[in-house]
């Protein structure tokens, strides 16, 4: 004798569906939303991020920090990220053409600096290749990873342009982010370091001692990248925060400063 699976009623089929897709629905709210970003981004982004779970109802924000470079190698080895929100626009377009970024714009902008736990009694003349090496003697200068860290790409270009890269190579500390480099200087194990103006803003132990013409490097553009593999309307939203009037209000506060 065979056994017959009775035939479910319609409108049964229908709910079940419904109920799948409510669930579905319901975990993806739960996931939450995973944002790479420059080390430098950390007190404006916490602060941000805060501001937008005030306004919008979703899921939670993760915040990964590490240098740009670091950020966009893990995504291209499969790393679980809805959105990077790198230092240099560089790095987001190599991501585009690998096709794992469905979407990028360009944000805010920061300007490069000279730092040092010393408080001059006047600032250093950058320009002046002399003046600079004096006020560096035989210390050390620590700047980001020149292959990684945006901030030390810029710096490499900045000490590259007035012909001190070289001359300095042997005291030059590479290091995985910027905020390495500050923490270097803080502790001085560095006598200076360049990092972004926007790193010495909560910082009280370490203070600006020369700006870097920013003719001496290309343009520093924080660049957010929407990643292929989202596809929630949540990290959409957040993606349009991060350049709506209030969180740009926020990293503005922070030292960052608008695009030009």
């Amino acid at each position: 004798m065979s056994i017959r699976i009775p035939h479910l009623p319609l409108g049964f089929l229908v709910f079940l569906l419904c109920l799948k897709a409510a669930i579905a629905v319901a975990e993806q709210a739960q996931k939450p939303l995973v944002i790479f970003a420059a080390a430098s981004l950390k007190d404006a982004l916490e602060e941000v991020v805060a501001l937008h779970a005030a306004a919008h109802e979703g899921p939670p924000v993760l915040i990964s920090l590490a240098s740009s470079g670091a950020l966009a190698r893990q995504i291209q080895f499969g790393a679980p990220a809805d959105l990077i929100i790198s230092a240099n626009r560089a790095w987001v377009s190599l991501l585009e053409k690998e096709g794992l970024i469905k979407r990028a714009r360009p944000a805010f902008s920061n300007q490069l600096v000279v730092a040092s736990s010393v408080e001059p009694e006047q600032n250093i003349d950058f320009t002046r290749r002399e003046t600079f090496k004096a006020a560096l003697a035989d210390g050390y200068l620590a700047v980001g990873h020149v292959g990684s860290v945006p901030a030390g790409l810029y710096a490499h270009q900045a000490l590259t342009y007035f012909d001190l890269w070289n001359d300095l190579a042997p005291q030059i500390l590479q290091v995985d982010h910027v905020r390495a480099a500050l923490r270097l200087a803080q502790v001085n194990e560095a006598r200076l370091a360049i990092v972004y103006a926007s790193d010495l803003v909560a910082q009280t132990t370490v203070h600006k001692v020369a700006s870097v013409p920013e003719e001496a490097h290309e343009p520093i553009i924080y660049t957010i990248g929407l990643l292929s593999q989202n596809s929630t309307q949540a990290a959409d939203t957040f993606a349009d925060f991060l350049t709506s009037k209030p969180a740009l209000e926020v990293f503005y506060h922070f030292g960052f400063t608008p695009l030009r």
